[in-house]
């Protein structure tokens, strides 16, 4: 049979034919855009169309006639470009059988995760998120199971799953599934030549000179205070970034193995990670370069942008110390700026993916001796729980690492990598650490502010209640007085570097001869000892707070219904309570004065720390020296002249921090409204100038005559957290910065 008469009787029926087709009464294929009719009688695409006659057709000639002026637009802007239109049919073959291949590939993972499409699954665990095992092969501690760098403890459905195929298999239980230590080294990368730069905007980068001030200033003002990275690896992926590809592949980082931000895996210098973190840096040492308010705004707010593009979701399923350590940069950067929850939220998360890793676990050294990963691991979890009790002390919130940090430090005389001269610097971090722990335990047995959110149920649950011992508003005077002895006893044993006690610096300085190490030490001396008597304000400030309370609060007769001093006097025993009382105070607004005297001396210096914690001292420091005056007991007690120069030193550093900080502007102004609002009660308490009975309730006779001004809300000052409204501390400038 001829190959023509064949090819007729295998022609389809259509249900539906061309317009000029059923004109002419001829076949028609129904070939879109046209059909071979047409083709063959060289008519234009617009006359090859498909009329809808009822409702199983699916075409539409409106829709057509769209799609072909479409295609015909297309071929012309193909054509116009010198690119084949022939050739566009074999390309897009070859696309759908790539994608018909990433499908394949995409249906051999567990059906729970077949339609998650963050970056190719990113990097699929063994282990679901509810800690069950995903295949029987990943119960045995196989050599491919061991690059796994995640810790699950004994409460995990993965220690008790390997715990029974241990004991079925007659074999000693394995509790851990991974070792916190363990190199990360079998982990394959997921990047490819052809994916690696596709975001390359998250890479830029500034003029090379003006990077490397910025750099080398970070390391002079922030990095010995939070060492929480490799200083040589992150040098040496730093320098890398601005080699030929070749000469930066030759130098290899076979010395850094497992130390984070610099290494690979995860965090070199051509991930996401190490230029979040670069960022960071930059955003940091803006805050203290040698630029104009303008300029330091506009550069810490592009830094920041930058800094902020790299951080995504996608961050949560790369669990590498890196991700970590940039966490916690992240976190320093949002301490100076008015978005506190970013700087909480990245703190947190920063902490949980520490936990994953297992850094809070207790280390001992192996054979091998002190690792350098070990010391880097140990430094970044220390970090995690400085920052964290710092914080948390900030927001008047609860701890994330409670509980976890109280373990014995390791020695550090053994690492290798705190050799001189970097040891005398890296000894700051320990006693900071130290002194966080101390912190976590004023935050848990004072504030605990996690027990009750309002004012009322806190009142009547005895919110800083602990262990009996007497105390004042639930406070335990046991708490007290072995907290205060806690700090006494830091202040004692503060290295002889680290010490503002009375040895002469000329003799604990020597060796020491860089000008820039000597510039760093001074730095942690003063960041130390501002820390320390901070604490000690916060450890007392709630007696202080109770006792003006019960003087600023009139105390009614039950019967007469007006204030009563014999009321007042019946609220304070006598003995040996009412002086302990008095002596608490008296510390905490002896620590506020020396607070701010070590403020002044050093906030316009190159010896200070961050601008915002500065702030942060000066309102505290001066809130202290207003609510002292609203206990007479108290107030008879103090040196009323020093007293008056140390809230003149106050109004100073506010001022002067004011010429760039929004909310250091404000909470002047506050201060300066609730002074007057003091200045104006002991006036009216002390008409003729006399001395003022210190037995005296200072609402006595006062019911009505005066009052704070209505937008102050002296409860505010009384809570465990007084320092809501100075929070939110902003550069001039980052008003503009909403995104």
């Amino acid at each position: 049979m001829p190959p023509g008469r064949q090819e007729r009787q295998r022609r389809r029926k259509i249900t539906l034919a061309c317009e000029p087709c059923r004109e002419r009464k001829a076949r028609c294929d129904g070939g879109k855009p046209i059909c071979s009719t047409c083709q063959r009688r060289s008519l234009a695409l617009e006359h090859c169309v498909y009329t809808v006659n009822n409702a199983r057709t699916a075409c539409s000639d409106d829709y057509t006639k769209t799609l072909h002026e479409r295609i015909r637009k297309l071929e012309q802007a193909c054509t116009s470009h010198g690119i084949d239109i022939n050739t566009l049919e074999v390309t897009a073959q070859d696309a759908h059988g790539s994608a018909a291949d990433n499908v394949s590939s995409t249906a051999q993972l567990p059906s729970p995760y077949s339609s998650v499409g963050v970056d190719g699954s990113s990097e699929a665990r063994r282990v679901t998120a509810m800690g069950t095992i995903l295949a029987e092969d990943d119960l045995e501690d196989s050599p491919n199971n061991l690059a796994e760098p995640d810790f699950y403890g004994s409460s995990s459905a993965v220690a008790f799953l390997k715990e029974a195929y241990s004991a079925m298999n007659s074999a000693p239980a394995r509790v851990q599934s991974s070792n916190p230590f363990r190199s990360q080294q079998a982990l394959p990368s997921l990047s490819t030549p052809s994916s690696l730069y596709a975001d390359f905007d998250k890479f830029l980068l500034p003029p090379r000179p003006f990077a490397d001030y910025l750099l080398q200033l970070y390391f002079q003002r922030v990095h010995y205070l939070y060492p929480v990275f490799h200083r040589p690896a992150f040098e040496r992926a730093y320098e890398s970034l601005w080699q030929p590809a070749a000469a930066a592949s030759e130098a290899g980082e076979t010395d850094f193995r497992g130390v984070g931000l610099g290494c690979s895996p995860g965090a070199d210098a051509t991930t996401i990670v190490f230029h979040s973190a670069l960022n960071s840096i930059f955003a940091l040492a803006c805050n203290f370069a040698d630029l104009t308010c303008a300029e330091k705004a506009k550069s810490i707010e592009v830094f920041l942008l930058r800094s902020r593009k790299c951080l995504s979701v996608d961050l949560l399923e790369k669990n590498n110390l890196g991700v970590v350590q940039t966490l916690l940069l992240c976190g320093l950067v949002f301490q100076g700026t008015p978005f506190p929850d970013r700087c909480w939220n990245a703190v947190g998360i920063a902490c949980r993916i520490a936990q994953g890793l297992g850094l809070h676990m207790d280390v001992v050294a192996e054979e091998g001796g002190f690792t350098l990963e070990m010391d880097v691991r140990q430094r970044t979890w220390q970090v995690c729980v400085i920052l964290d009790t710092l914080v948390s002390m900030t927001f008047g919130r609860p701890t994330v690492t409670s509980n976890l940090s109280a373990n014995e430090l390791l020695s550090r005389s053994h690492s290798g990598a705190d050799q001189s001269p970097e040891q005398p610097k890296l000894e700051f971090i320990t006693q900071s650490f130290k002194l966080s722990l101390i912190l976590e335990n004023i935050l848990s047995q004072v504030y605990q502010a996690w027990r009750n959110r309002y004012p009322a149920q806190r009142a009547s649950c005895g919110t800083r209640g602990g262990g009996g011992g007497g105390g004042i508003g639930g406070l335990s005077f046991d708490a007290i007085v072995e907290l205060d002895s806690k700090l006494t006893d830091f202040e004692d044993l503060v290295p002889p570097l680290l010490s503002w006690g009375g040895e002469s610096e000329a003799s604990v300085l020597d060796g020491v001869s860089s000008p820039d190490d000597l510039r760093i030490l001074a730095t942690q001396k003063h960041v130390l000892h501002a820390r320390f008597l901070y604490l000690r304000l916060m450890l007392h400030r709630p007696i202080l707070t109770d006792l003006s309370a019960e003087y600023a609060r009139p105390h009614r007769d039950t019967a007469s219904g007006r204030p009563s001093s014999e009321a007042a006097s019946r609220s304070r025993d006598k003995g040996l309570r009412a002086p302990f009382l008095t002596e608490c105070a008296r510390a905490c607004v002896d620590a506020a004065m020396q607070l701010i005297d070590l403020v002044q001396g050093s906030y316009q210096t190159d010896t200070t720390g961050a601008w915002w914690w500065n702030s942060l001292y000066a309102c505290a420091a001066g809130l202290v020296l207003i609510v002292c005056r609203l206990c007479p007991r108290l107030w008879t007690g103090l040196d009323h002249t020093a007293t008056s120069a140390s809230w003149e030193q106050c109004q100073g550093i506010l001022q002067g921090i004011a010429a760039f900080s929004v909310s250091a502007r404000k909470s002047l102004d506050l201060l300066r409204k609730i002074d007057g609002a003091v200045t104006q009660l002991q006036a009216a308490r002390e008409p003729s100038g006399q001395q003022m009975d210190p037995e005296m309730n200072c609402a006595s006779g006062l019911e009505e005559s005066w009052s704070l001004p209505a937008d102050i809300d002296v409860s505010l000052l009384l809570e465990p957290d007084p320092m809501s409204f100075f929070r939110g501390w902003d550069v001039m400038g980052y008003e503009t910065l909403n995104s």
